[in-house]
C-alpha cells in the first residue's frame, strides 16, 4: 500500500510535470512549423505575383548575399578614367545597398529618361481615383523628335485611340514621345507638386530653362532612386509598380547596357538622349538572386558610345555572376 502511494506521489511530482513539459516543446515546435510554413508559403506567393520586385516587400529580416566588391570597383574606375570622357556612373547591389559612384556631381538633361517618373505620377492618379487606367484616350497631336529616335515610333495618327494603360506601355516599351505627351495632357494638374514621383524620392536636379525649353539636369545616382522606389514599391502598390517595370523589360532600346548581358537575362532599361550631347541608359539587371542597378551617363553621343555602354555592362555582369558569396 505503502509503495503504490509512494509510485502515485512521484508520478505527480516528476512524471506528470515532465509529460507537460515535453507536450509544450512539442506544441511550440508545431507552432513554428505551421508559421515558418506560412511565411514561406506568403513570400513564394508575392515571388510569383511580383518576380520583378525586391523580396524585402514579403519577409523580414532577409539575409542579404555579401559580395566583395573591391576589384569591381576598382575595374569601373580603370575602365571610365580610360575612355576620358565627363560621365555620371552609378551602380548598386540591391539586396545589401552596396554601391560604386564615378563622377557622382555631375548632372546630366534627363531628357526621356523623366518619363518613368511620367508614368508613376500617372499610375499615382489611378491608385488615388483621378483617373482609370483603362479609359480611352484619343491622340490630338503627333510630337516629332529631331533626332528620330523617339518620335511615333508606332505610326500613330490623330484621331486614333488606345488605354492610358496602354499609352504607358509604349512610354517605357518605346520611349514614345507622342504616347507620353497624351499622359502628360490627362494629368496635368491632377497631383499637387507634394504627391509627385520626383517629389518624392531621395533626387538633386536642377531645372534650367534654355531656347523656351525648361531643362531638367540630373544626375545617375539621383536617378537611380526612381528605379529603386520601383523596385522596393516605396511610391506605387507592388501591382503597379511591377506593371511599369514589366513595361521596362520590353524596351526595344538594348542597344545599350543590354548589349552587354546574355540574352536571357532580364533588364528593365531606360535610355534617354539630349541632341548630340548626351546619351544616358539606366536599369534594373535581375540575375538570378543577385540583382543590381546600374546608370551610365555620357556627356557626348558618337557612333562608339554605344561601346562604352556595353564594356561597362559586361565588365557588372560578369563579376555579379560568377563572384562567390563569400565575404
Amino acid at each position: 500500500m505503502e509503495l503504490t502511494i509512494d509510485i502515485i506521489t512521484w508520478m505527480r511530482r516528476f512524471l506528470v510535470p515532465g509529460i507537460i513539459v515535453v507536450l509544450s516543446v512539442l506544441s511550440l515546435a508545431l507552432l513554428f512549423i505551421v508559421i515558418f510554413s506560412k511565411e514561406s508559403d506568403t513570400e513564394s506567393e508575392f515571388t510569383q505575383k511580383y518576380p520583378l520586385l525586391s523580396k524585402r516587400l514579403s519577409i523580414e529580416n532577409q539575409n542579404d548575399i555579401l559580395i566583395n566588391f573591391a576589384p569591381l570597383r576598382q575595374d569601373l574606375k580603370d575602365y571610365l578614367n580610360s575612355i576620358n570622357i565627363p560621365h555620371s556612373f552609378y551602380f548598386e547591389y540591391l539586396p545589401s545597398g552596396v554601391n560604386i559612384q564615378d563622377g557622382e556631381d555631375n548632372q546630366l538633361v534627363g531628357a526621356s529618361l523623366l518619363k518613368v517618373p511620367l508614368v508613376m505620377n500617372l499610375y499615382k492618379a489611378a491608385e488615388l481615383g483621378k483617373v482609370d487606367l483603362d479609359e480611352v484616350q484619343t491622340v490630338t497631336e503627333i510630337l516629332p523628335d529631331p533626332e528620330n529616335i523617339f518620335a511615333n515610333q508606332l505610326n500613330l495618327k490623330k484621331g486614333d485611340k488606345m488605354t492610358l494603360r496602354k499609352a504607358a506601355e509604349y512610354t517605357m516599351s518605346h520611349s514614345d514621345n507622342t504616347t507620353a505627351d497624351l499622359i502628360y495632357r490627362r494629368i496635368k494638374g491632377l497631383l499637387p507638386p507634394q504627391e509627385e514621383a520626383l517629389n518624392n524620392l531621395d533626387i538633386e536636379s536642377k531645372t534650367e530653362l534654355e531656347q523656351n525649353t525648361e531643362l531638367v539636369y540630373i544626375s545617375s545616382k539621383s536617378y537611380s532612386s526612381i528605379l529603386r522606389c520601383l523596385y522596393l514599391s516605396c511610391f506605387l502598390e507592388p501591382k503597379n509598380s511591377q506593371e511599369i517595370i514589366s513595361y521596362l523589360t520590353k524596351s526595344i532600346h538594348r542597344e545599350y547596357l543590354a548589349s552587354g548581358l546574355p540574352k536571357d537575362t532580364a533588364a528593365a532599361n531606360k535610355i534617354g538622349t539630349f541632341s548630340d550631347q548626351t546619351i544616358s541608359d539606366c536599369g534594373i539587371v535581375y540575375v538570378p538572386s543577385r540583382p543590381y542597378l546600374t546608370c551610365l551617363m555620357l556627356f557626348t553621343k558618337t557612333e562608339g558610345s554605344a561601346t562604352h555602354f556595353n564594356a561597362i555592362s559586361s565588365i557588372i555582369y560578369k563579376y555579379i555572376k560568377e563572384a562567390n558569396t563569400s565575404n
